[in-house]
């Protein structure tokens, strides 16, 4: 595994982790989950990406107009609902 790969994955498990704390402190209040809108053609993503962005955006709009209240601390990628899955006590 290459040190990007690992900066990848250790960058993907904070953003977990912070989503997990956000929902159990907001518990009640707000909704907090993560997204991921896949591999999208931006400058990022660059010209060989699989996704456009239009298809990147919809998880992140059906989280906001049309998902239940009660879906929280989760990690929401195109296809899959997951969740973020630390606990801290």
């Amino acid at each position: 595994m290459t040190a990007a790969m690992r900066l990848a994955e250790c960058r993907r498990h904070c953003s977990n982790a912070v989503t997990a704390i956000l929902a159990a402190e907001l518990a009640g209040t707000v909704a907090v989950n993560s997204v991921c809108p896949g591999w999208v053609k931006t400058d990022m993503g660059g010209a060989g990406a699989t996704g456009d962005v239009a298809e990147g955006a919809d998880i992140a709009v059906w989280l906001a107009l049309d998902a239940p209240v009660t879906l929280t601390g989760k990690l929401a990628r195109r296809g899959a609902i997951e969740l973020c899955e630390q606990s801290f006590g």
